[in-house]
């Protein structure tokens, strides 16, 4: 079995659980590697994972905190070369995801397909009725979405062809816009949506919601990267419209 998916968490331990195990019950069985940047304040999510000692999770805890681009850069370089593996199923400890997931993005072509993305969920609503939600007790703040960002399969050529995530977007946020414009404009149709819905808590798994002072770092973050995709690009533009709906089988 060398299927892995890729798990990027700043802790909150209720977050973390539920999302990796959605992950762990794939109906293809898949292997975990988890990264953990430092969080803002002390959180059992390190210990837990530790505890675990789960044969399908590859766990690194980290002392700093690489940002959503840098730890995606990490994590996918570690798979794609330590595991030889040609796709990884990327998300974070925000999304829930339904137990077809990594199988039917898996299914778009490995060789003309760089990216599969989740496709947007009409609403909430619905991910509710197909039983997608999180546990009771775990805030899910007002900034739920069922969008493409959550979880996306990430292929190895398109990955090394671009050279990963710009790193210059620190934190979060545009680092994926800006993926998705560069694989556009190199590679021409290569990112794909499928109508597999996720659920996805914006923002509530990386505790800007905890405090106002947060919640302001957290925006700042956001208004910096913007401004920096907006100097390198000249315009904002939105991530989905470099993405087409595909609706076929693998080419194997």
């Amino acid at each position: 079995m060398n299927n892995w998916a890729l798990m990027l968490t700043y802790g909150c331990l209720d977050y973390t659980k539920a999302a990796l195990a959605d992950l762990l019950a794939q109906d293809v069985p898949l292997n975990v590697h988890i990264i953990v940047n430092k969080p803002p304040y002390p959180d059992d999510t390190a210990a837990y994972l530790m505890g675990l000692r789960h044969p399908r999770i590859l766990l690194e805890i980290r002392e700093d905190n690489l940002g959503v681009a840098g730890g995606w850069n990490r994590g996918l370089r570690t798979l794609f070369t330590m595991r030889n593996v040609q796709e990884v199923l990327v998300t974070g400890n925000d999304a829930r995801l339904r137990p077809d997931t990594y199988r039917r993005l898996a299914a778009a072509p490995l060789n003309s397909t760089g990216c599969v993305f989740t496709a947007h969920t009409p609403t909430l609503e619905t991910m509710l009725a197909d039983e997608c939600t999180w546990p009771v007790g775990v805030p899910t703040w007002d900034g739920q979405t069922a969008d493409i960002g959550p979880a996306h399969m990430m292929r190895r050529w398109l990955f090394e062809g671009l050279g990963g995530y710009d790193e210059g977007f620190a934190g979060i946020y545009w680092e994926d816009v800006d993926f998705a414009k560069r694989a556009k404009l190199q590679y021409g149709d290569c990112l794909v949506t499928l109508p597999v819905p996720c659920l996805h808590s914006d923002g509530g798994s990386r505790w800007f919601k905890v405090s106002q002072e947060m919640d302001d770092g957290h925006h700042a973050g956001f208004i910096r990267n913007r401004e920096r995709f907006v100097r390198k690009w000249g315009s904002i533009e939105p991530e989905g419209q470099w993405t087409v709906p595909f609706n076929g089988g693998r080419d194997e």
